[in-house]
């Protein structure tokens, strides 16, 4: 049995359901990436809730912890309640960083270790539960020097939300703008989609398709599952492997941490029926596939590539057009690219949403040093401007998409 440590004591008498909203929201912890067992169906049922971020999930929260933890972390979850009923679950990691040369526990949500905007598992954001959280973190049985969420829409409610809990308390609050990711709105039908792209875009598709079929029998395959992942997953490590990634070493297949990660939680999340995995195969060989996570009518874009051989074929070009196709078909609202921005992102849409950084450093001796090194290195606001990722050079869309 695995032991959960209060942070905030409980109330000692259950009320009726009735009355939940009017109890105090309070806090336990457990040390243990294993959670207790009475804590998974609520976990369920918290993130099925809202429109939260895929890496919230627990099936996503125990990939991160088995396969992102470094030497040194410490992992942690709280758990928020008001009476009988889960709020909130905010796992965490406290991880060693340096700040000119001086040593700085940087504490954060463990879904900041993975490339996605910054979220957290709450029922509301209100003061309330916020204030609860920010106790929570008071009380955690480390020192750290700064709480901080990289990656924040900036119409988050948790921007400003966060930012108001922290100076309520003398904490230090700081809020900077990062970079943006695109966004895809859906709208209602395939053939609106192409109207709006342009015809230089609308001839290059059909160019890509007429090669593609020219070069052989081609074939399109959704994996939404957990029957089927396992072997789309292999499909989809044979394109990895083929593509430009693997010659420099960023393919899920040469990053054994990845690979495992997208194994476990692809699985997980197939048989709840929130993985998306689209594969295209050329006379049988898989030359191509999308991996996307489903979730309350958005698609979030995990990974994409193509066999390197195959690229004056176009084949990312024709598969993310069949994908924008089937989710259309779908009632899918939106694809999200939740990454660092790319070029070939941009001929897709044009519509991008700006990032936030808000660090939070405790009322204490390093917490107020560190909130002044962070003013001091942060002086300077550069002009929002959008920069793309690395790319080859030579290269056009298929070439360097994720």
């Amino acid at each position: 049995m695995i032991a959960t440590v209060p942070l905030i004591h409980p109330t000692p008498l259950s009320p009726p359901r009735a009355a939940l909203g009017t109890l105090p929201v309070q806090a336990e912890l457990v040390t243990d990436t294993a959670l207790p067992a009475g804590w998974a169906e609520a976990w369920e049922q918290r993130f099925l809730a809202g429109g939260h971020e895929p890496s919230t999930s627990a099936e996503w929260t125990r990939g991160l912890a088995r396969h992102h933890a470094e030497p040194g972390d410490r992992l942690l979850v709280v758990r928020l309640s008001r009476g009988t009923e889960s709020v909130g679950f905010v796992p965490l990691v406290a991880r060693r960083a340096h700040v000119l040369k001086m040593p700085c526990m940087v504490l954060q949500p463990l879904s900041e270790q993975f490339n996605t905007h910054s979220d957290l598992l709450l029922a509301r954001t209100d003061a309330e539960t916020l204030d609860a959280l920010l106790t929570a973190l008071e009380r955690l049985p480390i020192r750290w020097d700064v709480f901080r969420m990289s990656k924040l829409l900036e119409d988050s409610p948790l921007v400003r939300g966060l930012d108001a809990a922290a100076t309520s308390r003398g904490w230090t609050s700081a809020v900077r703008d990062w970079r943006a990711s695109y966004c895809l709105p859906l709208p209602a039908s395939f053939d609106a989609y192409l109207a709006g792209r342009s015809a230089k875009f609308r001839n290059h598709a059909k160019r890509a398709e007429k090669k593609l079929r020219a070069a052989g029998s081609i074939e399109v395959c959704e994996i939404t599952s957990g029957d089927e992942w396992d072997a789309g997953y292999e499909a989809l490590l044979a394109v990895e492997r083929a593509s430009w990634k693997a010659d420099e070493g960023v393919a899920i297949a040469t990053v054994a941490a990845q690979a495992a990660f997208y194994r476990e939680v692809g699985r997980a999340a197939a048989a709840r029926g929130r993985l998306h995995l689209h594969l295209l195969r050329l006379d049988g060989v898989p030359i191509g596939h999308n991996l996307g996570y489903l979730h309350a009518g958005r698609y979030a874009y995990l990974k994409t590539t193509y066999a390197a051989e195959h690229r004056p074929l176009s084949p990312s070009t024709f598969l993310r057009l069949r994908l924008i196709e089937s989710l259309i078909a779908r009632g899918c609202g939106s694809i999200d690219f939740p990454g660092m921005p790319y070029e070939w992102e941009r001929q897709w849409t044009e519509v991008h949403r700006w990032q936030k950084v808000v660090s939070l450093y405790p009322a204490t001796a390093r917490g107020r040093m560190f909130a002044a090194l962070d003013r001091w290195s942060h002086h300077w606001s550069p002009t929002r401007q959008i920069e793309h990722g690395a790319t080859r050079p030579g290269t056009v869309a298929d070439s360097h998409a994720e």
